[in-house]
């Protein structure tokens, strides 16, 4: 049985009251002890035990029914024996045990052990043939008065309880009224922008199938624009300059064009998750010798010079061969076109990781706080109408995001007019997830 002001302050209430009358037994016994009172004596030194096995009581049945009608038998035990021993003040022997009930157990507990508590004393009177008076007139007044008062206490004491509880029933209404109410906005927002985010999810997926669509689209006329051009351009040979010229603005134009095309593409396609990594061993100076050869032409016509430079031709890259070529690609490509007149170093070599490539240049640089935009979609450190680099801003993004999904690294460094250097570093042997496969 479970009172309905609760179990934990219960039963810190039975501790302390216990607990109390423990330390006080030996002061008793002490008393008894100095005035030769030896039965009284040997009352305390039992009652010390019983106060001791109400604390054990509670301590194992975790109940404050029974360890407080444990404690309650316990004081009305005491008190009788104390009257009967050493007149014990009737008043105090008869309010004892109640109070004791009162705050333990609840007011109804206290006045069932008044009744219990004055029962065993007029017994106990009745039976030693009034060692102790209660049934005398003045004996009986008393009484009537202290149960007229004890009652009047158990009323004040359950009306105030009774309206702390009322208090505190509101109170819990209350809150729960606005925890119920802060659960409904918090439901109301989250389905929001769930929704929100299924939009943004929907509108991406469309983005990204619109972007491959038109770029199937314009690329096929734009290859044939490329093609034509080129023949035209080899047909006119050194006859009519000016128009080969123009052709080969149209060319350069077109060819611009197919890149940035490209870009869209390969950024759909990795905002899809479209992109596929074959791994495998290869050697990436070789796959830097192929790229530096690839760009070589464009650097060429910029009067950039490219020089490569293998330290460790026999260390093998564990990744995606092709995906690697095309970051070395853009590497340069991002070099090449920012400068003019220039020197591009390609340099390969191999570490503890695995290995690693370098494109160092003699570029303008890259301010510290604008390094790590350089990484981002669609960002270029100029992005004024007038910057006189190409482009979608879309390389080194892609070739960082490649890179790590190949559980490599891009990174960069660079100072305001002392050019750029970017490394690439890629494992030597497949990952742990990989490893398991």
């Amino acid at each position: 049985m479970i009172e309905p002001d609760g179990t934990k302050p219960r039963m810190h209430r039975i501790r302390a009251m216990a607990a109390l009358a423990l330390s006080f037994t030996p002061v008793f016994m002490t008393l008894a002890w100095w005035h030769g009172e030896l039965e009284m004596f040997l009352v305390d030194a039992t009652m010390m035990v019983a106060y001791s096995a109400v604390l054990a009581i509670l301590a194992v049945t975790r109940s404050p029914l029974w360890a407080g009608n444990a404690l309650c038998l316990v004081i009305t035990a005491h008190t009788a024996a104390g009257s009967y021993l050493i007149g014990m003040s009737v008043p105090v022997a008869t309010l004892l045990a109640p109070v004791a009930a009162m705050l333990a157990l609840g007011p109804r507990y206290a006045w069932s052990w008044y009744i219990v508590q004055v029962g065993v004393l007029v017994a106990l009177g009745w039976a030693t043939q009034g060692a102790i008076q209660l049934l005398t007139p003045e004996a009986i007044v008393l009484l009537l008065c202290m149960s007229a008062l004890f009652q009047s206490g158990i009323q004040v004491y359950y009306a105030q309880s009774e309206r702390h509880r009322t208090a505190l029933d509101q109170l819990v209404g209350q809150l729960e009224d606005i925890v119920l109410e802060r659960t409904l906005d918090l439901r109301k927002e989250v389905e929001k922008r769930r929704k929100a985010q299924e939009e943004a999810i929907a509108a991406n997926r469309a983005k990204s199938v619109f972007l491959a669509n038109m770029s199937h689209e314009l690329r096929t006329p734009l290859n044939a624009i490329i093609g034509y051009t080129e023949m035209a351009s080899e047909e006119l040979g050194e006859s009519h300059p000016t128009v080969l010229d123009d052709l080969g603005y149209v060319l350069q134009s077109a060819r611009h064009l197919s890149d940035v095309f490209r870009d869209l593409v390969d950024l759909s396609k990795i905002e899809a998750g479209d992109v596929e990594v074959r791994t495998s061993a290869f050697s990436l100076g070789r796959i830097a010798s192929e790229a530096v050869e690839m760009v070589r032409p464009l650097a060429a016509a910029r009067h950039n010079e490219i020089q490569f430079k293998d330290t460790s031709s026999e260390a093998q890259a564990w990744a995606d061969a092709h995906h690697a070529r095309r970051i070395v690609v853009s590497l340069l490509s991002n070099a090449n076109k920012f400068m003019e007149s220039g020197r591009i170093e390609v340099r390969v070599g191999s570490n503890e990781s695995g290995s690693w490539l370098e494109v160092d240049d003699d570029g303008p640089g890259i301010a510290p706080e604008d390094q790590a935009r350089i990484f981002e979609q669609f960002t270029q450190v100029d992005n004024s109408s007038t910057r006189r680099a190409d482009g979608a801003g879309l390389g080194l993004a892609i070739a960082r995001w490649l890179a790590e999904r190949m559980t490599g690294a891009l990174s960069v460094r660079s100072s305001p007019g002392q050019g750029s250097s970017f490394r690439l570093q890629l494992p030597a042997a497949p990952s742990r997830d990989e490893a398991f496969l």
